[in-house]
Order: C-alpha cells, then structure tokens, then sequence
C-alpha cells in the first residue's frame, strides 16, 4: 500500500487516488472523516483501503497533530 499526506488531513493512496479526509479530530482520535473512493471501486475494497489509510495515518501522524511527510510505501 502507497499512501501519502497532501496535507495534514488529506490522505491519498498514491495507486489508485482513494483519499481520505481528516474533517474533524486527530489521525490518532478521528472523530470524523470523508473518503473518496475513485468511480467504479467496489464498496469492498473501499473498505480494505479505509483500513489501510487509518492505520498508516496513525503510524505517521506526529503527536502534534501534523503528519510525517514520508512517500515510502507502508
């Protein structure tokens, strides 16, 4: 899985462009938030990549509520 942080609430699996956004809350405490799945994805991995994007954001969140600015692939 290849994500990446165009910003401190905005996360994008660089393969396939699902984003997630941070509305409210931290990477560590979401308290709420807005996927964008690409046309066509079915809700299934939808679901894989949602996991997926929360856990490598709260690997990579820093406490301050900023994000580690890292491009490896988790």
């Amino acid at each position: 899985m290849n994500w990446q942080f165009s910003d401190s609430s905005t996360l994008v699996n660089v393969h396939n462009g699902f984003t997630i956004f941070l509305i409210k809350g931290s990477w560590e405490h979401i308290e709420d938030m807005v996927p964008l799945a690409p046309e066509g994805m079915n809700f299934l991995r939808q679901a894989q990549l949602l996991r997926e994007g929360v856990a490598y954001a709260e690997m990579y969140a820093l406490s301050d509520g900023d994000v580690a600015h890292s491009e490896y692939a988790a």
